[in-house]
């Protein structure tokens, strides 16, 4: 049985992410050098794994031209961009756009809770975005995971769905 990503790559990011949250919840403010490096180390990875084709060109391009939309109307901040930039290098773009939208799903759910009186304030400003990727990718990774078990249970058994 094959996983989409390999486990040490998933627990790297885990880290990593968990490290930028940390940053970003604290100063809401995660340096340049480590989101680059960071960025720079999938594009590394995704080489050594074999994963860099034209399509992680295509997805590093519409990554890198909604990301630059999402920061101009000050609803994404350069980290967070930076952070789905490096994504693209390992993750083809329906798993992008599922992280997003989970991301999106946990800002909102918290934004419309707790922070109701900072609604004149641009969105970025209200709640640091990094703690939401990072909880949707855990969530996105252990559901493929568990998809994937599950399909894999199904062949040993030959369950035709």
């Amino acid at each position: 049985m094959t996983l989409l990503i390999n486990p040490p790559v998933l627990f790297f990011n885990i880290i990593i992410l968990s490290i930028f949250s940390y940053i970003d919840y604290k100063s809401r403010k995660v340096p340049n050098i480590l989101t680059i490096s960071y960025l720079f180390i999938l594009f590394l990875l995704s080489i050594y794994l074999d994963q860099f084709t034209y399509f992680t060109v295509t997805r590093f391009v519409f990554i890198y031209i909604a990301g630059a939309y999402l920061i101009n109307k000050k609803l994404f901040g350069g980290a967070d961009v930076k952070i789905f930039l490096a994504f693209s290098f390992l993750y083809p773009i329906h798993s992008l756009l599922a992280m997003f939208a989970l991301q999106k799903i946990v800002i909102n759910g918290i934004h419309s809770t707790k922070l109701k009186h900072h609604i004149n304030e641009p969105f970025i400003y209200n709640y640091p975005a990094i703690p939401a990727i990072l909880f949707a990718f855990f969530l996105y990774n252990i559901a493929v995971i568990s998809l994937q078990k599950i399909i894999y249970t199904m062949n040993i058994f030959n369950i035709v769905i």
